[in-house]
């Protein structure tokens, strides 16, 4: 059991399919950057066959193949309240490696997530706004001086490209909910009830 290989670990976390009759990965375990996004999926949309094979710690893991020791919840709580969805994981995960919890990726544990039954997916208002507000309220709690410098490099000075990139492709309102949801993370305002509602609609 990955749990005897890892004591000081405290979240185990499988190898997620997309597709997998298709051998289309969703996530082995996160990695958190700067690009593409904060929070990493890795092997996002990529061929399972030959990738991500060994069992290793982990920046984080994604709570939709999630399994948790007790003394995580005990020590850290649970998830916060504070988000709705995206980034709350990556919050429980950083929250447990500060009490000395590590994530462990556990590639002989399959599953399949076709995801974003929460807000539609893609380019959506729900998607675009809940990813960066729940991205800046990590950045607020937990960010080191390089997420913050890539953060502020990749989504917030390029906002302006995003949006001349949005019109041609009808996706302005999705540019200007990711903008209004870093606003909100900044000022700490709590989450827009409207994108809420919009989002539990979708789902």
């Amino acid at each position: 059991m990955a749990g005897s290989r890892h004591p000081s670990a405290g979240l185990f976390g499988g190898r997620i399919y997309q597709d997998r009759a298709a051998d289309r990965l969703w996530c082995c375990g996160v990695g958190m950057g700067w690009w593409p996004n904060l929070c990493r999926l890795r092997g996002h949309g990529k061929a399972g066959a030959g990738r991500y094979l060994k069992e290793e710690r982990v920046d984080g893991l994604t709570g939709c193949g999630l399994l948790v020791r007790r003394e995580v919840f005990d020590r850290v709580g649970l998830l916060d309240e504070e988000w709705f969805v995206y980034v709350e994981d990556a919050d429980l995960c950083a929250r447990a490696r500060k009490a000395g919890f590590d994530s462990v990726y556990v590639p002989g544990a399959v599953l399949e997530h076709a995801g974003a039954g929460s807000t539609g997916g893609g380019y959506s208002r729900g998607r675009k706004y809940l990813t960066a507000y729940g991205s800046v309220l990590y950045l607020r709690r937990h960010g080191t001086l390089l997420l913050w410098l890539g953060f502020v490099c990749v989504d917030l000075l390029m906002w302006p490209l995003l949006f001349v990139i949005s019109v041609p492709t009808g996706r302005i309102g999705g540019a200007f909910a990711k903008l209004r949801g870093m606003i909100d993370g900044f000022l700490g305002r709590p989450i827009d009830k409207g994108v809420l509602s919009q989002a539990e609609a979708s789902s």
